[in-house]
């Protein structure tokens, strides 16, 4: 895997804050099947279903344990005896959502408006099981909403649409 560009808050992973005006090689110890990119921040999903975080992580965001940066890589400790399937993040937000192959969601990182599906505004440095509303149907996709405004929403298989967090349905 490859980054360049801005590199503030070590996001790109290359143990520096350094901006890269050029490709540069981000050491990871299996395949990358998606990455996804927060404000600042950043997680690879393997293939064998592990997370791996770096950057910003004033929130907590990294899914650490803690709120200092993370200039490299790291596993996320608290998802290894689950098989991650799907991640999400958007740019403008610092909170993820990790779907895993028994159907369980965790939500971690900025909370202030409720956006983890945790029933409080406390932000959380660590993964966090979401309570689901319904055990009768099977989560088919998570999705972190764009440009910061705080929502995380899961679809089922029968495609009802759950969200928790900020949600703004202008017209």
């Amino acid at each position: 895997m490859y980054g360049w560009g801005w590199n503030k808050f070590g996001q790109l992973g290359t143990g520096d804050t350094a901006d890269r005006m050029e490709p540069v090689q981000i050491q990871l110890p299996s395949r990358i099947i998606k990455v996804v990119c927060g404000s600042g921040f950043s997680i690879a999903l393997t293939e064998e279903g592990y997370c791996y975080s770096w950057g910003g992580n004033g929130c907590g965001q990294c899914g650490q344990g803690h709120v200092t940066s993370v200039l490299v890589p790291q596993l996320i400790s608290a998802l290894v005896t689950k098989k991650v399937i799907e991640i999400s993040s958007s740019t403008g937000c610092n909170h993820s959502l990790a779907l895993c192959d028994d159907g369980s969601v965790f939500s971690w990182g900025c909370n202030t408006r409720g956006q983890l599906g945790l029933s409080t505004n406390d932000h959380e440095s660590s993964p966090q099981q979401v309570p689901f509303i319904t055990e009768e149907e099977t989560i088919e996709q998570i999705y972190v909403g764009g440009n910061g405004n705080g929502s995380s929403f899961i679809v089922t298989e029968n495609g009802d649409l759950f969200a928790f967090g900020w949600v703004c349905f202008c017209l």
